[in-house]
């Protein structure tokens, strides 16, 4: 085999490839187009997630009313959010590489 006939075979691979590829990409983008409105979502989530890190008082001051208001149902909740905040913190030792 020639320099020149390994050259144009690997032409031809490359282009197979590349045509694969492009195929696999367009079938990709109709099996992922289901997931986008979860996406969002999930990507909505995240941005409230980031917010209220950024900004506790936003939570704070909701829950400082609410022990206000109704100190005994508040109070009540710990549990519940105790909870919550364990698993969350479970989660997040899980997905940390």
């Amino acid at each position: 085999m020639t320099r020149g006939e390994r050259l144009r075979l690997l032409a031809a691979r490359r282009q197979a490839l590349v045509q694969c590829a492009a195929q696999q990409r367009l079938q990709f983008g109709r099996d992922a187009a289901p997931l986008r409105v979860a996406w969002t979502w999930v990507e909505r989530g995240t941005l409230a997630w980031q917010s209220l890190r950024r900004r506790p008082w936003l939570l704070a001051l909701p829950v400082a009313l609410l022990l206000w208001w109704r100190p005994r149902g508040a109070l009540g909740m710990v549990t519940g959010v105790s909870a919550l905040w364990r698993g969350g913190r479970a989660i997040q030792a899980l997905l940390r590489p």
